[in-house]
């Protein structure tokens, strides 16, 4: 699988019971252990915000809105950036934290919220 480039922008869809008291938690932004330690998102460079969501949407999973980071914003927490395309969203990617433990992973994950709260919605369908 292809490495991204630093500078890309990946979306990510936050789950409603990762909004909590209006701003997302920093569980939005780590595993769970279904996910096996990678981290599903969408690439711009092949997909608008907007049809993310409602792609992610179509698929009957449950997304209030989406969020953004760069590549080298993961990679600044050791967390590593891939292509994944799927046949259903062939601008899919994942952010690989199987390098981290689980401390490290709840701290990047904290981080990375932060990172893309401060930059706000790049879609959010109640705005």
């Amino acid at each position: 699988m292809k490495h991204l480039n630093d500078n890309e922008i990946l979306y990510r869809q936050i789950h409603p019971n990762f909004l909590i008291n209006g701003r997302v938690s920093s569980q939005a932004f780590r595993p769970t252990p279904k996910d096996k330690s990678c981290l599903s998102l969408d690439r711009k460079a092949l997909t608008e915000a907007k049809d993310s969501y409602l792609n992610y949407k179509a698929r009957g999973l449950p997304t209030v809105g989406v969020l953004e980071l760069e590549v080298k914003e993961f990679q600044d927490q050791n967390i590593d950036c891939i292509e994944d395309p799927q046949e259903n969203n062939t601008a899919h990617a994942l952010a690989n934290y199987s390098n981290l433990n689980n401390a490290s992973q709840k701290k990047a994950g904290k981080k990375l919220a932060n990172l893309a709260w401060e930059k706000g919605w790049a879609h959010n369908p109640n705005t």
